[in-house]
Formats: structure tokens, sequence, C-alpha cells
């Protein structure tokens, strides 16, 4: 799927303009001519001007394509079930990666989706991938990063 620039312009403008009006809530220092919102209003700004060519471009353009452009995956059945599991299985784990822990709900959402995209003849393989890239982020997220990852139900059983 393809919107036209002006849509995805328009867009970034508005998260721009959002980020500005944040940035100007951030606090100045006195006898300081820089303060914490500096960076962060450059950035935005930026970000608004390209927002703003993408909407000049886009409204050039809209003689050449249409609002929105579906590609062929957009058409495909398979291809937006698939999109569905992966947003529907992020809202899940979101909602239970806390009482149940990351390493298992990490796990089942993994296992989940590469059992959908590989079928169901290759369980064994999507089990055994799941789990090591579980542990494998779990490893380098909790031990090597130090992020505090739920261990929810395993809490006891670790601690």
């Amino acid at each position: 799927m393809r919107f036209n620039d002006a849509i995805s312009g328009l867009a970034i403008i508005l998260i721009a303009a959002f980020g500005l009006f944040l940035v100007a809530q951030f606090p100045s220092y006195p006898n300081d001519r820089f303060g914490p919102g500096l960076f962060p209003g450059l950035t935005l700004t930026i970000m608004l001007s390209c927002g703003a060519l993408l909407v000049l471009r886009g409204i050039r353009r809209r003689h050449v394509q249409g609002a929105v452009v579906l590609d062929a995956w957009a058409r495909d059945p398979r291809s937006i079930a698939t999109l569905a599991i992966l947003v529907g299985g992020v809202a899940l784990y979101i909602m239970f990666s806390h009482s149940l822990g990351f390493p298992i709900a990490g796990f089942l959402l993994t296992f989940l989706l590469l059992l959908w995209m590989r079928g169901p003849r290759h369980w064994l393989r999507s089990a055994v991938t799941a789990g090591i890239a579980t542990l494998g982020i779990f490893f380098v997220f909790a031990w090597i990063l130090r992020v505090p990852l739920p261990l929810g139900i395993l809490t006891n059983l670790v601690y």
C-alpha cells in the first residue's frame, strides 16, 4: 500500500507540530542560551520542513497517483491475515507479558508467528527457533543491557 506524499507529509507535519508543542514546555535554565529542547526542536523543525516538502510534492503529483495505491500484497488475503495476526499478537503480548512474563509471552508470540508463516508441518523447527530467539533476546536485554523484563509467573522460580 502506498499513500500519496501529501498524506504522508501531512502526518509528518502533525507529528512534528505536536513534538514542537511538547518541546516548548521543556524547562529553561537561567543564564543558559541552549536549553534541553534545542536539539529536539531543531530535529522537529527539520521534520516539519520535510513534511511540507512532501505535501507540495504530493499535490504536484496528484494527477499521476491517487490518494492510496494498493500493492499486490494488500490484495492477497493471506498477507492481510498475516498483518492482522502480527498486530493482534503484539497487542496480546502487551496485554499479557506482565502476568505471563517475557519468556513465555515472547516464546508464544514468536512460535505462533513462525507457525503461521511456515505452516503446521514445521512446528518443531518453529518451536526450536522461537525458543532460541526468546532466550537470545532475554539474554541480551536482561543481562547485557540490564533492561528489566517481566518474569510473570516465572518470578518464583528465578528468585
